[in-house]
């Protein structure tokens, strides 16, 4: 079997990625893999074989996906995908559903190319007009491919008014790098110690996910007990705006902003912390959205406070291996000083963490829902141990 990714954004990405984690795992599988990828500096080659799978990247533009760049380069990758299929046959197309490759929601009909799948990752979170566009255009894209995934049930009812004949494929997380452990020397260069009970958030750092009403319940917190410390990993159009925040509150010695770091730094960060903030507004565009950071805390093996949202039920259970509040910051603020104080709570709810999200490990996504996909696809269902290379 040859599965062929397509995505307008860079590989390797400086993030979690779900193409990044399904080509390696496919790949471990014994699955010829090759990635046609965006290029956007002259540094990282336009073509290589890393780690069994082969990149082929074409230059564009990724820093928006508001222009023609993602449609242009659906055409690019729809010719580099026939020199592809050439010499070594292609057996699945995997593609991210609108808008990742802008009105490229297909392979049109006439050539000789294998089943496409679309995949849809998150629902449109910039405003109210797109989000309607986007659902528009992604109910079209199931028509015009042979299969799509969703990574959640309740972003499948966004979409669609009844769940259509659509493969669930859940957002997981890589469990050989999100595990639990200690960080003594990160936390002492960010100025913390044992005594300290330190926060963490990661995430992009955007006006929209309004990170201001978590910095006032941090304050609030704090107020009430000095030894809780906050860090903010990510980088963002809000970040210059809640570091002035963070000053005006008097609590800029207790808050550290790391700024963009390398996703390979993160895990390494995570186990630095003592309690995950899986904070997201509770607004529409992101109430049933599963986030990241969630699953990546508990992985991770931590105690974990987020907003009481469908999308963050998926991985937490309040007062199982979480606790979930409303958004407000008087809600963050309580559940922090609750977990300050009570340290067997804290205890409880790390311990429970990682094995309430094993399921999401990625290794065990590809092996139990993706390849399951692909094998009904071409109908081939013979197994192949991991390592075995056709």
């Amino acid at each position: 079997m040859h599965v062929c990714y397509v995505q307008h954004d860079p590989h390797p990405a400086n993030y979690s990625t779900a193409f990044g984690e399904y080509a390696r795992h496919v790949a471990d599988r014994g699955v010829r893999v090759s990635i046609i990828a965006g290029r956007s500096t002259s540094e990282v080659p336009a073509s290589e074989t890393k780690n069994g799978i082969d990149i082929h990247r074409i230059g564009t533009d990724m820093s928006t996906k508001a222009s023609l760049a993602p449609t242009v380069f659906a055409a690019r990758a729809l010719q580099q995908l026939a020199r592809i299929d050439e010499t070594r046959s292609v057996d699945i197309v995997h593609v991210k559903a609108f808008p990742g490759l802008g009105l490229g929601l297909t392979i049109p009909t006439g050539l000789d190319l294998p089943p496409v799948v679309a995949d849809v990752r998150s629902l449109a979170v910039r405003n109210s007009l797109y989000t309607h566009l986007s659902r528009a255009m992604i109910r079209l894209q199931r028509h015009l491919v042979d299969r799509m995934t969703v990574i959640d049930p309740g972003v499948a009812k966004q979409i669609w008014s009844a769940i259509p004949d659509v493969d669930i494929v859940p957002l997981g997380v890589d469990f050989d790098r999100f595990r639990p452990g200690q960080n003594a020397a990160q936390r002492r260069r960010w100025g913390y110690d044992d005594r300290d009970i330190v926060l963490g958030y990661t995430g992009n750092i955007q006006d929209v996910r309004r990170l201001d009403q978590l910095l006032a319940g941090f304050a609030a917190a704090h107020a009430v007990d000095d030894r809780l410390k906050l860090v903010v990993v990510g980088s963002g159009n809000a970040l210059d705006s809640l570091e002035r925040d963070a000053k005006r509150r008097g609590i800029a010695d207790a808050v550290t902003f790391t700024g963009g770091v390398s996703f390979e730094r993160v895990p390494k960060f995570l186990r630095a912390f003592d309690i995950g903030l899986g904070y997201v507004p509770d607004r529409p565009q992101y109430r049933y959205q599963p986030p990241l950071k969630t699953v990546e805390y508990l992985a991770a093996g931590l105690s974990t406070i987020a907003t009481d949202t469908p999308g963050n039920r998926r991985f937490a259970t309040d007062e199982e291996n979480a606790l979930l509040v409303p958004d407000r910051p008087q809600a963050y603020a309580a559940a922090m000083i609750r977990l300050a104080h009570e340290r067997t709570t804290r205890e409880r709810l790390a311990a429970a963490a990682r094995s309430s999200v094993r399921e999401y490990d990625y290794a065990r996504i590809v092996i139990q829902d993706l390849m399951p996909l692909y094998e009904r696809l071409t109908g081939r269902s013979e197994p192949l141990s991991a390592g075995a290379r056709q």
